[in-house]
């Protein structure tokens, strides 16, 4: 019983992992896709493991990930990160080399730090130019 557990563990998380590796571009050509908020990351591929719009209040660290294809060596995403009037945090991610894949910014936070609301936003920026955004919201 247990190693067909394990079989259909595997088999699910393979599932998973293919679903999340599935870029997707808007065809304008310029090789960015579509911005996933998500509560981890792919340490191997930087792909998100969920697509989520909302977070909990005492999660310890959001993450925004763009799909990118073809991007340059040293190009540099901003993402910068708003809730209401406050001032933004901004987390920066350089490609070390030409990449097909995943790109994203991370927001540590300290367990608790969130503030219950639905103002929240992401905006992903790419040589000056805002190219993504999107809202999200916080609970309990």
């Amino acid at each position: 019983m247990r190693p067909r557990l394990l079989i259909l563990a595997g088999i699910a998380l393979l599932i998973v992992a293919a679903l999340a590796a599935i870029v997707v571009f808007d065809g304008d050509g310029d090789g960015l896709g579509e911005l996933v908020l998500t509560t981890a990351v792919d340490p191997r591929t930087n792909a998100p493991v969920d697509d989520v719009t909302s977070f909990r209040s005492d999660a310890e660290a959001i993450y925004a990930t763009l799909a990118v294809k073809g991007q340059p060596a040293g190009e540099t995403f901003v993402f910068r990160w708003r809730q209401g009037d406050a001032a933004p945090v901004e987390t920066r991610y350089a490609l070390p080399e030409k990449t097909d894949g995943w790109v994203f910014g991370a927001l540590d936070l300290e367990p608790g730090s969130l503030v219950p609301a639905d103002d929240y936003v992401v905006e992903v920026y790419k040589d000056g130019d805002l190219i993504e955004r999107r809202q999200f919201s916080v609970t309990e």
